[in-house]
């Protein structure tokens, strides 16, 4: 999780992100084993941009998070890490 000031755009950053993550999925034995990578939980292949004011109605799980995206409900698969993010930036922002 990061919150930055940057002078890029959503679709830039989106853009840039990807391609990133395009290389090291394309770069076998680069990034470890392949052996290694099977064995692994993979933790950031998908942006997801959060609303302040959606925020205080997500339910945060240890591998899941239940958000309304747009009106709509979602579930989205998380690392027990990334929950924990989630949930110490509500409380950091009293939510």
């Amino acid at each position: 999780m990061f919150y930055a000031k940057t002078s890029m755009s959503q679709g830039e950053i989106e853009a840039a992100f990807y391609e990133r993550n395009n290389q090291i999925k394309k770069a076998p034995g680069q990034y470890g084993s392949d052996a290694d990578k099977k064995e692994m939980e993979t933790d950031g292949d998908k942006l997801v941009w959060i609303s302040v004011s959606e925020l205080p109605d997500w339910d945060v799980y240890s591998d899941v998070i239940r958000c309304r995206k747009n009106g709509k409900e979602e579930y989205l698969k998380m690392v027990p890490s990334a929950s924990a993010c989630v949930e110490m930036l509500k409380e950091y922002m009293n939510l």
